[in-house]
């Protein structure tokens, strides 16, 4: 799938004073890059301040360190500093390690010559323990870091997936290097709402390739491709658009706490932004484990139920307020039969659709009746 730009966003520090939070998410910003800090333990001395802010007003973040390491031990214990800020907020979050030119000459200073093997091992080492951690593990660079400093194949054979925050101060990113960013900082002179005079400012960029994802970032991904979807949402209501958005196996959103949760903001959120959310699972034991789901469900205006587990039937039955009779419509019940819940009424349908028409081989999942 082709990469498209998601939503803009800057990163902050200390560098620029008072951000107001609220501004900069009013401007459309569904992201903001915090330093967290940086070398031995410096938390950056505007990070609770801004960490505090996106927290309360629901903005996503991406956490950075800048890295003063000279070795893979203090590239390892800068990590370790970096989760410890983020827990404060987020068991779950990006962060980066920042290496660049500043931290190469503070090494030289102390009798330190960084290659691009050590900057490889210190990068390996950073990441690693962030992805051990539960966060999500992003390298920021650039072209020349790339080139000299970063063997991004061994890093990535190291960590299986790592995210690249990609520095390129131009209009627009050349057809070489459009595959390498999934983050692109694509100026650091950016005027923003909120911010006072410049910031840098990134484009997130991203491929929905979740197939091979692995459990420590699924959740994440999950996260980026419903952020997608939201923004979308929001475009097509500026031109005056109704949209419906359909999820299907919406049961792996409820398999993890973080994806859940943003879904159900999304939820609710999508109602204001002229969006119709619908979802599908076969999977509900899953769900029902999943308080979050068990709150959508309980307060979705429209259900359609079909035949149920033993387990399920009695879960449901409880959460949703269903009598032994009608439960009987949704015991051993015949494919297209079922319950319709509309607002506080419970209603039987049988919509069986015959096997020798048109229909019903185009809406098939079986596989050979299509």
């Amino acid at each position: 799938m082709e990469k498209e730009i998601l939503y803009e966003g800057p990163d902050i520090s200390y560098h620029n004073w008072n951000v107001d939070i609220k501004r900069v998410r009013d401007a459309g910003c569904r992201r903001v890059g915090i330093r967290a800090g940086y070398g031995k333990n410096n938390v950056d001395q505007k990070y609770v301040v801004n960490a505090l802010a996106c927290y309360n007003l629901g903005v996503a973040v991406l956490l950075y360190w800048f890295s003063y390491a000279c070795n893979v031990a203090m590239a390892a214990a800068e990590a370790g500093y970096a989760i410890a800020q983020a827990a404060k907020y987020w068991k779950r979050c990006p962060i980066a390690f920042d290496f660049e030119y500043d931290s190469v000459n503070y090494a030289r200073k102390n009798g330190v010559v960084i290659t691009k093997a050590l900057a490889t091992d210190m990068a390996i080492g950073f990441l690693q323990r962030v992805e051990e951690a539960g966060y999500v593990p992003v390298i920021y660079t650039n072209r020349d870091y790339l080139r000299n400093y970063f063997d991004m194949d061994r890093i990535a054979a190291a960590l299986g997936t790592v995210y690249v925050w990609y520095a390129r101060y131009t209009s627009a990113l050349p057809e070489g290097e459009k595959a390498i960013a999934d983050v692109w900082q694509y100026s650091s002179t950016g005027r923003l709402a909120g911010v006072t005079g410049n910031v840098d400012m990134n484009n997130r960029i991203v491929t929905f390739d979740l197939y091979e994802m692995g459990e420590q970032l699924r959740p994440t991904a999950l996260v980026v491709t419903l952020e997608a979807i939201q923004n979308r949402v929001m475009e097509n209501r500026k031109r005056g658009k109704f949209t419906w958005v359909f999820l299907d196996e919406v049961y792996l959103y409820f398999k993890y706490h973080y994806s859940g949760e943003f879904l159900y903001r999304a939820w609710k959120r999508f109602r204001k932004y002229a969006g119709i959310m619908t979802a599908a699972t076969q999977n509900v034991e899953e769900c029902l484990k999943s308080e979050t789901a068990r709150l959508m469900l309980a307060n979705s205006e429209f259900l359609l139920l079909f035949n149920q587990a033993a387990t399920d039937r009695a879960e449901l039955g409880r959460l949703l307020h269903i009598s032994d009779t009608q439960m009987g419509y949704i015991t051993n019940a015949e494919p297209g039969h079922g319950l319709l819940k509309m607002g506080g009424s419970l209603v039987p349908f049988a919509n069986t659709i015959p096997r020798d028409t048109e229909l019903y081989r185009t809406l098939s999942t079986t596989p050979g009746e299509n």
